[in-house]
C-alpha cells in the first residue's frame, strides 16, 4: 500500500518494449502527440487551449524536492539494475546510463509539461484489463493505440513511447481533470461517448495523477526479472492505481492544475538536443523556439482555422521568464 514505484515480475526476460527501438525519438515527436491528443479529446468548446512549458530546476533544493516527490530513490534502483546489464538493452541501456549521471550532477533538470484544457481528460477505469479508454490506452496498453475514434490523429498508445522516449529516465507523468460538463454543441456528434456521463467513468474526477516509466526486463531479489514497464501510483488489488486529488503532491510535481478539465503530461529529465548524449543546451530560449516552430510546422492548419490555441511558457527555477502565444 501506499504510493510507490510498481513493477510485475516475471518469468521471461523480454529485453525492452521493440516498439521504443523503432520509434523515432524526440522533442517533435512528442509535441505532436500531445497536441494532436488535445484535439482528439476537445470536449466543451471547438478551440482547444494548449499550454506547452519547459521547467528548468537549476536550484539544488528544488531538484530535490521534485526527485522526492517522484520517489526517484525508488526509481533509481530499477534504472540502476537495467544498467548493471551488459548484453541487453543497447540504446536504451545509454539513454538510461546517461540519464543518472545527469542527474548525479549538478546540471539542470529540465521537464517538459504539455496541458490541454476544456477536454475529456483521462477518463476510464483502473482495471489494466477494463474495456478500451483513455486511460487504459496511455498507462497500460503496449504498441497498441486506445480506440478513439475514425478521425483521431494522435495515439494514446503509441504515445507513452513519444514521451518516455525522450526522457533520460524513460518516464512520464499524467495529471487529469475529467470533464463533469456535456460536450459542446457539434462535437463528437456520432460517437456514443456524447452520451455519457465521462466523470461516472472512474472512481473519481479530480487530479487523477499516475506516472509510467518504459525500461528493459530487469533482475529481482527472488530470481525472477521485473517487467520493463512500471507505475507510479497507489499500489493495490496487485498494480499501481491512480493517485486522486493529492493536491500537495500534484504541485511537488509541478503539475497543478486547479480545477480545469483536461490532462497534463510531465516529462522529466527531457533531452532537447539531437542526440541523448549532446552537451545541454543552456540557451532556454532558444529552445522555446524551436517548440514553438515545431508546433507551427505540425500544426498550422489547426492553428489557423482556430481548432488549437497555444501558450508557450519558460520558466526557471519557479520564475516565468517567457510567455509567448502562438499566432499563425
Amino acid at each position: 500500500m501506499g504510493i510507490n514505484w510498481y513493477f510485475e515480475k516475471t518469468r521471461f526476460d523480454s529485453g525492452g518494449d521493440a516498439s521504443a527501438l523503432n520509434f523515432k525519438k524526440s522533442i517533435e515527436a512528442a509535441l505532436r502527440e500531445g497536441l494532436q491528443n488535445a484535439i482528439d479529446a476537445k470536449w466543451e468548446q471547438d478551440t482547444v487551449p494548449v499550454k506547452v512549458e519547459l521547467i528548468v530546476l537549476k536550484d539544488k533544493k528544488l531538484k530535490k524536492d521534485f526527485l522526492d516527490a517522484l520517489k526517484f530513490d525508488q526509481l533509481k534502483k530499477h534504472i540502476q539494475s537495467c544498467v548493471d546489464q551488459k548484453n541487453t538493452g543497447g540504446e536504451i541501456l545509454s539513454q538510461l546510463k546517461y540519464g543518472l549521471q545527469n542527474i548525479q550532477k549538478n546540471e539542470p533538470l529540465l521537464l517538459l509539461k504539455i496541458s490541454d484544457f476544456t477536454t475529456t481528460g483521462l477518463y476510464g477505469e483502473e482495471d489494466p484489463t477494463s474495456f478500451s479508454n483513455s486511460y487504459r490506452g496511455l498507462i497500460w496498453s503496449k504498441n497498441k493505440a486506445s480506440d478513439k475514434g475514425d478521425d483521431s490523429g494522435g495515439s494514446f498508445g503509441m504515445g507513452k513511447i513519444a514521451y518516455s522516449g525522450i526522457s533520460n529516465i524513460r518516464t512520464f507523468l499524467v495529471n487529469s481533470n475529467i470533464s463533469d460538463k456535456k460536450p459542446g454543441k457539434g462535437i463528437k456528434e456520432d460517437d456514443e461517448i456524447r452520451n455519457v456521463d465521462l466523470k461516472s467513468l472512474s472512481i473519481n474526477f479530480k487530479n487523477r495523477l499516475i506516472g509510467r516509466v518504459d525500461l528493459i526486463t530487469h533482475p529481482s531479489d527472488d530470481k525472477r526479472n521485473y517487467t520493463e514497464d512500471g507505475r507510479f501510483g497507489e499500489t493495490k488489488n496487485g498494480y499501481a492505481e491512480s493517485i486522486w486529488d493529492d493536491k500537495d503532491l500534484v504541485k511537488r510535481l509541478y503539475m497543478d492544475r486547479g480545477n480545469a478539465s483536461g490532462t497534463t503530461v510531465l516529462i522529466p529529465s527531457v533531452y532537447t538536443t539531437d542526440n541523448i548524449t549532446d552537451k545541454q543546451n543552456i540557451d532556454f530560449q532558444n529552445d522555446i523556439n524551436e517548440i514553438k516552430n515545431k508546433i507551427i510546422k505540425n500544426f498550422w492548419p489547426a492553428l489557423y482555422k482556430n481548432n488549437l490555441n497555444v501558450e508557450i511558457i519558460l520558466t526557471i527555477d519557479n520564475e516565468q521568464e517567457l510567455k509567448h502565444d502562438i499566432n499563425p
